[in-house]
C-alpha cells in the first residue's frame, strides 16, 4: 500500500521544480537567483547511455509538482468512487430496490415495514431509517420527502 501522506510530505520537502534532465544530471532552476541546482547525478553502471538518459528523464518528469498533482487526482478519484459506491448502498437506494423486487404483500406495506424487514430492526429504527433517507415512512412508494 502506498503511504500517500508520506509521499506528499516528501514531495513538499523536495526541491521545487520544474526539473530538467541535462547531461548526467537532473537539475532545477532556482528562480530567485537564476542558478541551476543539481537534484541528482545519474550514471549507468552498464555503460548504456540510453538507459542513463531514460532514468534521468523519468526522475525529471517525476518531480514534486507532478507527484503532488497525481496525489490530488488520485484522492479526488477515490472520493468520487467512494461516493458512487456509497450511493448504491444508501438506505434510499436499498429501499427502492427492495420495494421493486419484493412480493405483492410486502409491496402493499408502508415504507417503515419494508425497512424493518430489510434491515432486521424494530419499528422505531425502521421509521428513523426512512426519515434519514428522506422517505415518508408511512407512504407505500419510495419517493424523496419534500421538506
Amino acid at each position: 500500500m502506498i503511504d500517500l501522506e508520506k509521499l506528499k510530505a516528501s514531495a513538499l520537502a523536495a526541491t521545487p521544480g520544474p526539473w530538467e534532465s541535462r547531461h548526467h544530471e537532473v537539475v532545477s532552476l532556482s528562480e530567485d537567483v537564476g542558478l541551476l541546482n543539481t537534484i541528482c547525478r545519474v550514471h549507468s553502471t552498464t555503460g548504456y547511455y540510453e538507459s542513463e538518459r531514460d532514468n534521468r528523464d523519468f526522475i525529471a518528469t517525476a518531480n514534486p509538482s507532478m507527484i503532488l498533482e497525481l496525489i490530488e487526482r488520485l484522492e479526488k478519484a477515490e472520493k468520487e468512487n467512494s461516493d458512487y459506491r456509497m450511493a448504491h448502498r444508501s438506505h434510499f437506494f436499498l429501499l427502492s430496490n427492495a420495494r421493486r423486487i419484493c412480493d405483492a404483500k410486502t409491496r402493499r406495506s408502508a415504507n417503515w415495514v419494508l425497512a424493518r424487514e430489510l434491515f432486521a430492526v424494530g419499528s422505531t429504527s425502521a421509521r428513523k431509517i426512512c426519515i434519514d433517507a428522506g422517505i415518508d415512512p408511512d407512504a407505500l412508494d419510495i419517493k424523496r420527502r419534500t421538506i
